[in-house]
C-alpha cells in the first residue's frame, strides 16, 4: 500500500486499466474534497487557519504544494471525484476507482457496494513530510440557554451515550471510531476488529489525528474553499488563483463571524 504521497502517485498512474470496455481510475475522491484540504495542508507541513486569531494560514508554499499535488492527478486523468453518485464508496464498491480516501463511517457502505463485485481492503492514510489524519464526526452539546435541569438531562445522556462500552457498540454498529481510548480495549471492540480489521485502521492512526478549527464562521469559510478547489478540480480554475481567492474569502467569513460574535 502507498505509503507517501510519491507512493500514492504512482499507484494512481498505475493502477488505471480497461474493464468491460470501461476505464477504471486510479484514484477516487469525495466530492466533499474541500473538506480534506485541511488534511492535506498539515501533510505538506503547513498550517490551516489559526484558532487562537482566526487568522488563515493555507495560502502559503504549504498550501499550494498540496492542492498542486491533488490537482495534478485530476490534471493527468487519473483521479475523480464521486460526481453523482454523491459518495465514493460507490464507485469505488462497483470497481469503477482503485483505491480513495475516505471517512470509516463509509466502511459498511463500501461493503455493500462491493459485495459480489471487488475484494476490498482499508490501510492508513499516507503522508507527506509529515503524518495527519482529520478527526471529524457529530456534535454532541449542551446549550447555555437550557434550564438546569435539562442542562443535567443532557449531561446524564451524554455520559450514558460516550461510556467505554457503548462508544465501543456505536463504533461496531455504524464504521465510526471509538472516541474513548479505553474502548479500544473493549471485547466489544477487539472482537468486532478481529473479524473486520477494515475499521480498526483509524484507531491506528490516532497519534497522527486533529480536528479543525473551532472558531466562528468556520463552516460557512470551507464551503468557500470547497467551491475554489472544486473550480480547481474540474478545470475552471488555476491553483495559483484559487488558493489566494479562497484564503482570501475564508478570512473575510471568519472576520465577519467574529464581528456578529461580539454585537
Amino acid at each position: 500500500m502507498p505509503k507517501t504521497w510519491d507512493e500514492l502517485r504512482q499507484a494512481a498512474e498505475k493502477l488505471p486499466f480497461e474493464r468491460n470496455g470501461k476505464k477504471v481510475i486510479g484514484i477516487g475522491f469525495e466530492n466533499s474534497v474541500g473538506w480534506q484540504f485541511h488534511m492535506w495542508v498539515r501533510q505538506a507541513g503547513g498550517r490551516y487557519i489559526d484558532e487562537a486569531t482566526g487568522t488563515v494560514l493555507f495560502d502559503s508554499p504549504e498550501g499550494r504544494q498540496a492542492l498542486d499535488f491533488i490537482a495534478g492527478l485530476f490534471k493527468d486523468k487519473i483521479a475523480r471525484l464521486a460526481g453523482e453518485d454523491q459518495y465514493m464508496s460507490n464507485p469505488f464498491g462497483r470497481g469503477d476507482v482503485a483505491m480513495y480516501i475516505g471517512s470509516s463511517a463509509g466502511i459498511p457502505f463500501v461493503a455493500k457496494a462491493a459485495e459480489g463485485n471487488i475484494h476490498w481492503a482499508a490501510a492508513a492514510v499516507p503522508a507527506g513530510a509529515k503524518r495527519a489524519v482529520p478527526f471529524a464526526g457529530n456534535a454532541v452539546a449542551v446549550f447555555d440557554s437550557a434550564t438546569p435541569e435539562e442542562k443535567l438531562a443532557a449531561w446524564l445522556f451524554i455520559k450514558t451515550l460516550l461510556n467505554t462500552d457503548n462508544t465501543a457498540y456505536w463504533a461496531r454498529e455504524t464504521g465510526y471510531l471509538p472516541i474513548r481510548r479505553s474502548a479500544l480495549e473493549s471485547p466489544i471492540w477487539k472482537d468486532f476488529v478481529k473479524d473486520h480489521p477494515a475499521n480498526g485502521v483509524g484507531t491506528e492512526q490516532f497519534d497522527a489525528g486533529f480536528f479543525d478549527p473551532r472558531i466562528p464562521g468556520f463552516d460557512a469559510a470551507m464551503k468557500i474553499v470547497q467551491k475554489e478547489i472544486e473550480a480547481v478540480l474540474l478545470g475552471e480554475k488555476a491553483p495559483g488563483a484559487a488558493l489566494p481567492d479562497a484564503a482570501a474569502k475564508a478570512q473575510a467569513e471568519i472576520d465577519r463571524a467574529k464581528a456578529r460574535s461580539r454585537e
